[in-house]
């Protein structure tokens, strides 16, 4: 009993044997007469289509003593071109052929196509030579079947000549060993120059399968970035290759001007109208190609005709490359995500996520769509680009490398494909101004070719222009957009410009910060909906900066000046704040009550110059003075505006010896800290201004 591979197809081309061993000689004999360099050429070149795709070696040898000897004969122009002998007379249940040294193949040097033009690739003879090799190699008919190969492909019933069985898969484009030539081979004709093309290079999918199952597979095939061309005319060089493909990133292309067909589709080697592959091909034209099971041809191109494209599973790139093309993505619209630019239209479904370009329609398996009836994602790929600086370092205004980039990595990555505000890009500029008014498309094309090798950037920021001015606020709360568009349209010829900072906002509010962290955007909104509301203000005090922080109090002293700016370089970035305050830190010394009044600066510059070397702190906490033993009236008074009752107490308190509820600093922090207190409008909790420390 054979050991079949239960694939139907691929059982009816087995014979039943194969060889031991997968380097095989041969030998030209000469007992028929000498082979001329042409009909050894031709020999030489059918082996080779069987070891491109098989893990299979032929070495020539001079001796008869070969595992296949060849040898020409003469008969009847009419006759077989040729016949071999095969691995089924010898051995059974797919062994190896253990006593078989030799098999004996004759060709006809009489027949249809034994000449010159015959035994090119794609020719009548060239076609025998392949054929009956593959018999040599343990491969059977598709229409034959005996005791020990009882299959045949399926539907073949009548004449093998022209019963294409099921789905019409039995037919040489699909299987050499098919004796069908059907309709996509050059009819025969007498005449050596009418034989030489149009027929089939090696080995079709069918075949491939079956002899990658008896040897192995051929892995370093075509292991590049391949492009494979379909042909324009008939003539020498046209003929039907399956492709076997081991790597790189291929494609099949056509650059005629007729309309073509490319399918990306490889062999499914099942019984549907894909089994033996899909063609790729011109009406009229007996050559183009099929592609081999389990071999993935990412790109199609076509040329200036009315092209049809079809993808596989893999990140396709299908290019109509001018005339009215049709791209197929084999699912409904519903169950794709279209991604559209100036440049072309990424479809991301289960198929994979495939680029086309100039591709006019594209056709799902439900509905038939116009490329142009797609939202745009972005005018132009360049947005993406814009939105992702290391792609312009990599591939610059590379559009179809942008396009290729964003669809085999960027939508898995979850990249920005538009957060770059060419209308900021603009307002950050005065030439950029002149240059393209509003123009946005226009502002990011210039950045991707010209501005990021310059050093732009975008320092115009739309929300903090907002935030600057209270009509604005009032007009369009928190729209970047209105804010842009109102300073390139206006704000600018008014004298407008950005005076509120974020970072300074930011650093103002250690609640703000304990909540949003280095969130400029969620800092600047909230004072848009918020804090402006609440009377909040850029209250950032740089002496007060230092004095939060003993290593800036050392470096700095009362530069207040190198505060700010170390604040923006780093301080920022490494979440620090103002947190100190000076009249809290005087009322915590009833001797600077005494020295400096409510001059909260005063008591500031103290703690730097003095305070800190001398150990001082601040104790004084206002919300324990209004809850002290004999404050009640205070707490009526000021209720929750702490800053008021600090005040109080410098101006009158401490002289009218009013009881503070003052404990240790750190003590109080600890205290304050369990209880937090909730922001309007900010989502989260966070503590009281404390720890400077």
């Amino acid at each position: 009993m054979a050991n079949w591979t239960g694939n139907t197809y691929i059982d009816a081309l087995l014979l039943g044997g194969k060889w031991a061993t997968n380097t095989l000689t041969y030998n030209l004999s000469s007992s028929g007469g000498a082979w001329s360099a042409t009909e050894a050429a031709a020999v030489e070149n059918a082996l080779a289509a069987w070891s491109n795709v098989a893990d299979l070696t032929f070495v020539e040898v001079g001796t008869s003593f070969a595992n296949l000897v060849e040898t020409k004969t003469f008969y009847s122009a009419q006759g077989s071109l040729g016949q071999h002998e095969t691995t089924f007379a010898y051995s059974s249940a797919l062994s190896s052929i253990g006593a078989l040294t030799s098999l004996a193949g004759e060709f006809n040097t009489n027949g249809y196509g034994w000449d010159t033009s015959g035994l090119q690739v794609g020719g009548v003879g060239y076609n025998t030579l392949v054929h009956e090799i593959g018999h040599a190699l343990g491969l059977d008919h598709t229409h034959s079947d005996s005791f020990l190969d009882p299959h045949t492909f399926p539907g073949v019933e009548g004449s093998a000549f022209s019963d294409l069985g099921d789905n019409n898969l039995n037919q040489i484009v699909y299987s050499v060993m098919s004796y069908a030539t059907g309709e996509y081979l050059k009819p025969l004709q007498a005449g050596a120059e009418t034989n030489g093309y149009g027929n089939v290079a090696g080995p079709m999918a069918f075949d491939i399968a079956a002899i990658q199952f008896l040897y192995g597979a051929n892995t370093a095939t075509a292991a590049g970035s391949d492009s494979y061309l379909v042909p324009d005319s008939n003539g020498s060089g046209t003929y039907w290759t399956s492709i076997w493909d081991t790597g790189g990133t291929d494609e099949i292309r056509y650059n005629g001007s007729s309309d073509v067909s490319i399918s990306l589709l490889a062999a499914t080697l099942d019984n549907s109208p894909t089994g033996g592959g899909v063609l790729s091909g011109v009406s009229g034209i007996y050559g183009g190609y099929t592609i081999a099971n389990g071999v993935v041809i990412e790109n199609a191109v076509g040329g200036s005709g009315n092209d049809t494209l079809a993808g596989n599973s893999a990140n396709n790139w299908l290019d109509g490359n001018g005339g009215t093309d049709t791209g197929i993505i084999t699912v409904n619209a519903a169950a794709a995500t279209a991604y559209r630019f100036a440049e072309g239209l990424i479809v991301a479904s289960a198929q994979g996520n495939d680029l086309l370009t100039d591709i006019e329609t594209v056709q799902f398996a439900d509905q038939s769509i116009a490329t142009t009836s797609f939202a745009l994602t972005a005018s132009s790929i360049f947005s993406y680009a814009a939105s992702n600086t290391d792609l312009i370092a990599a591939f610059g205004a590379d559009t179809t490398a942008l396009l290729q980039h964003l669809a085999t990595y960027g939508l898995a990555e979850g990249r920005q494909i538009s957060s770059f505000n060419g209308l900021e890009y603009i307002a950050s500029y005065a030439d950029l101004q002149r240059l393209y008014g509003m123009d946005a498309d226009a502002a990011i094309g210039h950045y991707v070719t010209t501005g990021f090798s310059e050093g732009r950037s975008i320092t115009f920021d739309g929300l903090e222009y907002i935030a600057s001015y209270g009509d604005l606020i009032q007009a369009f709360g928190a729209d970047r957009s209105a804010g842009v568009n109102h300073y390139l349209a206006g704000g600018l010829a008014d004298g407008r410009s950005v005076t509120f900072d974020a970072r300074l906002y930011l650093g103002s509010y250690g609640d703000l910060r304990g909540v949003f962290g280095s969130d400029e955007i969620q800092a600047v909104t909230h004072y848009i909906s918020f804090g402006a509301a609440e009377g909040r203000s850029v209250s950032f005090d740089a002496l007060e900066y230092i004095a939060s922080y003993g290593d800036l109090g050392a470096v700095f002293g009362l530069d207040a000046a190198a505060g700010l700016s170390h604040f923006q370089a780093y301080g920022f970035a490494e979440g620090r704040g103002d947190l100190f305050d000076g009249l809290t830190y005087i009322a915590s010394h009833g001797d600077l009550i005494s020295a400096f009044g409510t001059d909260a600066a005063a008591g500031t510059r103290h703690f730097i110059i003095d305070g800190r070397g001398e150990g001082r702190d601040v104790t004084f906490n206002a919300s324990a003075y209004l809850q002290a033993e004999g404050n009640e009236d205070l707490a009526a008074v000021f209720a929750e505006n702490l800053e008021a009752a600090t005040l109080h107490y410098v101006q009158y308190g401490f002289a009218e010896g009013r009881a503070t509820g003052t404990v240790s600093g750190r003590e109080l922090q600890l205290s304050d800290d369990s209880a937090p207190v909730a922001l309007a409008g900010v989502a989260g909790m966070a503590t009281p201004d404390s720890g400077f420390f």
